[in-house]
């Protein structure tokens, strides 16, 4: 349940900054995202699904890469 508050956390800081900078497309798709994730029911996750749920974040747009 803390992963998913965790996550859900992050997509609203993402949403908002996004809507800020009024880039409202993606807004609204991480704002569809997070009712996704608040209807999900408790999900037990392994460190390894940690992984893969980060690389799938960075793959549909989530998450951005760190710029060096």
């Amino acid at each position: 349940e803390y992963e998913k508050i965790e996550m859900a956390g992050q997509i609203e800081k993402d949403m908002l900054l996004a809507a800020e900078e009024l880039d409202f497309e993606r807004a609204a798709y991480l704002r569809d995202k997070l009712r996704e994730l608040k209807e999900l029911p408790q999900l037990i996750v392994s460190s390894k699904t940690k992984k893969d749920i980060a690389k799938r974040k960075l793959r549909t747009g989530l998450i951005k890469r760190r710029k060096k």
